[in-house]
């Protein structure tokens, strides 16, 4: 009589910066003093590294309303107030002008704490650091300014602005013992697997990258047995190419015996 096969549980990826990494941890604390203090805090480093995630987990979890704008390449003149209006009280009068869209905005903000978060930031250009600055200074709201490493230098050219960011961070790719650590709580797939192993990936095809081992994750889990036994990856290769990026990774899976 044979065994009936039950289902393999949680076959789900983790998101990758939910894992609490010492960037993810230190993100946190500074928000939480941005939030405290009303004050503006950044923080920049290379895709991939948690930034965002880390973030949007903060919000999440920090009892006061948020309101998330991700920066346009080219924005418009009135397009941070209408993100602002839009993410908080749900419209704006396409009508009204700058001045009295930034009138609003500041009696919004101004009416009980909020963060507002300002993502790839490195895209904002000066317009939008006056814009924000002269909406901070009267509402004092937590302004948390998410971007890459070219944001950090984008911003020092409004030196006005830049004084104003007294917290600062910098997200970093992980090394060692420490990304191995850290994988091996992403998933049990990834917990399973052989600490050398996971290195060689690493080297081949994500170089310390959360959101590329995502990608892994995503590809190999299809491809487990479906079955309770525990599956690692493995020496052997079984070749997968996400959508759109043909031949970005080879994924390693060994089946569980």
């Amino acid at each position: 009589m044979s065994a009936a096969v039950t289902s393999r549980p949680e076959l789900v990826s983790v998101a990758p910066a939910t894992v609490p990494t010492k960037f993810f941890v230190q993100a946190h604390t500074i928000a939480k003093t941005a939030l405290k203090q009303s004050k503006i805090a950044g923080f920049f480093g290379s895709p991939g590294t948690g930034k965002t995630t880390a973030i949007t987990e903060f919000c999440g979890r920090c009892g006061v309303p948020s309101i998330y704008i991700s920066a346009a390449v080219m924005p418009q003149r009135k397009e941070i107030y209408e993100e602002i209006l839009l993410g908080s009280v749900g419209a704006f009068s396409p009508k009204a002008t700058a001045r009295e869209l930034r009138r609003e905005c500041e009696a919004v903000l101004s009416s009980c704490p909020w963060v507002v978060v300002v993502d790839e930031c490195h895209n904002l250009r000066n317009m939008w650091h006056q814009q924000l600055r002269g909406l901070h200074d009267p509402a004092r709201f937590c302004l948390l300014l998410v971007g890459t490493a070219d944001a950090a230098d984008n911003l020092k050219r409004d030196g006005q602005l830049w004084s104003r960011v007294k917290l600062r961070m910098w997200f970093d790719t992980l090394e060692g013992a420490e990304l191995v650590n850290v994988l091996h709580k992403m998933h049990p797939v990834l917990a399973n697997t052989n600490p050398n192993l996971l290195m060689e990936v690493d080297r081949r095809d994500c170089r310390g990258n959360l959101r590329d081992w995502g990608a892994i994750l995503d590809l190999a889990l299809p491809l487990l047995p479906n079955t309770r036994t525990p599956d690692r990856l493995g020496e052997r290769v079984v070749k997968a190419e996400p959508p759109g990026i043909p031949g970005r990774f080879t994924v390693l899976l060994q089946r569980g015996r």
